[in-house]
């Protein structure tokens, strides 16, 4: 059934003429009355009666008026709907980051496009790995996945959000004279002896850790690893230990009792968020364009993986 046959029905009904309906439809008269044709002989009835007092609805037009202005409606609904998705400001968002990110960092940008688009439904997962994150996009279980770079991203695009200053973070014993966050001392051989090192299962925040101690001199006293950056803080509550920490999520344990310090040579790590190559819809173009920073440092490369110091 023509929708613009139905159009044409509602407007001859509620502007009372073949007429008047035709200039409210922007179409001639035989045009509009041609519609009008089609429609009755696929419904195999008169939809008006034409007297010396206009036209009329049948009874047979009198019992489709209501159900055919429903159906207009439900597809003006449809019209808006879609075209809400096709703008970015409706659907559905998957995103996938690892889970030796900040928490402040994912949760600041999913805050901020939930803000913004409260009618785009948001999916956040979390991997063990950056290879498994960059899988789940690269399989389309997910549309983007924030890691840290550089990314071994074949046949991806990155889009650079930022970087984490990283903070050692000591456990009970771990005492220093800092005053506030911003002028953390630098960690002391004192500091991480006999210490147990608590680290992630990713490569690289695992060696990040051995690095330390080993450009002081010191070998950790035993090793622990943990799934999550959120099981961190409460086990070295309990334990001397240490941990290399986003700033982020080293203030929040700060708050919980633990030490911070400053590493030997200050360290920041860069995030990006990477998607499949020439398909980012419009939700998830939107994203992008909320979390790209205006600055990328010139450290990164213009196309490809940025080449990002480790």
């Amino acid at each position: 059934m023509d929708l613009r046959a139905l159009e044409a029905i509602v407007a001859i009904h509620e502007h009372g003429s073949f007429s008047a309906a035709a200039e409210r439809l922007f179409l001639s008269q035989p045009a509009l009355t041609r519609r009008v044709a089609m429609l009755e002989r696929e419904l195999g009835v008169k939809v008006f009666v034409r007297t010396s007092r206009g036209v009329h609805l049948t009874e047979a037009g009198e019992a489709l008026i209501e159900p055919t202005r429903r159906a207009l409606r439900e597809t003006g609904a449809i019209r808006d709907a879609v075209q809400l998705v096709r703008r970015g400001t409706r659907g559905t968002l998957t995103v996938i980051g690892t889970t030796d990110l900040s928490r402040a960092l994912l949760g600041e940008l999913v805050g901020r496009f939930h803000e913004a688009f409260p009618s785009v439904a948001i999916r956040a997962g979390s991997a063990s790995s950056d290879a498994e994150a960059l899988a789940a996009v690269a399989s389309s279980a997910f549309d983007l996945a924030i890691v840290e770079l550089p990314a071994d991203a074949d046949g991806l695009e990155v889009t650079y959000v930022g970087a984490e200053e990283l903070v050692v973070v000591l456990g009970p014993g771990g005492h220093n004279s800092a005053t506030t966050e911003a002028e953390l001392p630098v960690v002391t051989p004192e500091q991480l002896r006999g210490r147990t090192l608590i680290h992630l299962p990713m490569t690289r925040t695992r060696n990040r850790a051995g690095s330390l101690f080993a450009s002081l001199g010191e070998a950790p006293a035993s090793r622990l690893e943990v799934s999550s950056c959120e099981l961190i803080s409460p086990i070295m509550r309990w334990t001397h230990s240490v941990a290399i920490l986003p700033r982020p999520d080293a203030i929040e344990a700060r708050a919980e009792g633990l030490t911070l310090a400053a590493l030997p040579k200050p360290a920041r790590r860069h995030i990006g968020l990477v998607r499949r190559a020439g398909t980012a819809g419009p939700t998830t173009r939107r994203f992008l364009e909320l979390a790209a920073v205006p600055e990328v440092p010139s450290s990164l490369s213009s196309g490809g993986t940025p080449a990002v110091p480790r």
